[in-house]
């Protein structure tokens, strides 16, 4: 059965797969920084932190390169161009695939946003905040458009990707808003 596969079609999904962890493991540092987890412990860890942050962010891109790539060169989609840059142009699930041209423009720009921190200023922080919606959209990519979104395996990656997002969401909000959480025993 693998002799059958193709090593383009193999490459596309692995870069997706890669894609996603990489951009879920960057927003899970980011929800992290944001909310102060573990700041309480050396200052310098903080720096560490942002660094990862950022560098997976920039792997988030290569990989999304990559995907994109090596999707030209599908010989069973055989997608355009077109069919890759503009959203809901292509014949193949176009509205999950449309999600993922959008999500990837929007990983691109937050990610350029990232260098441009210091001169953006409150800008970056408003531009910033649209991380997790572009983080969505890729998720929904992922089951909506991927050829192995029923497979347990990709669940699984997926769950593993979704729940730490969801649970530092869940605390950036407490600490942000001071939504107070009362325990009945």
């Amino acid at each position: 059965m693998l002799a059958d596969l193709s090593l383009i079609w193999i490459t596309t999904r692995a870069a997706g797969v890669v894609a996603l962890v990489a951009s879920s493991a960057s927003v899970i540092l980011g929800l992290a920084l944001a909310s102060r987890v573990g700041a309480g412990r050396r200052r310098g860890v903080l720096g560490d932190v942002r660094v990862l942050h950022q560098t997976l962010g920039i792997a988030t891109i290569v990989a999304l390169a990559v995907h994109v790539g090596t999707l030209l060169l599908d010989p069973w989609l055989q997608p355009s161009i077109i069919d890759l840059a503009v959203p809901l142009s292509m014949d193949y699930r176009p509205v999950w695939t449309g999600l993922g041209i959008v999500a990837g423009y929007g990983l691109l720009v937050l990610t350029l946003s990232g260098f441009l921190r210091g001169r953006a200023g409150t800008r970056w922080k408003a531009i910033h905040r649209f991380a997790g919606l572009t983080w969505a959209m890729s998720v929904a990519h992922t089951l909506g458009a991927g050829t192995d979104a029923g497979t347990t395996w990709l669940q699984a990656v997926t769950g593993a990707c979704v729940v730490p997002v969801v649970v530092l969401l869940a605390v950036r909000l407490v600490r942000s808003y001071g939504i107070q959480i009362h325990h009945t025993t």
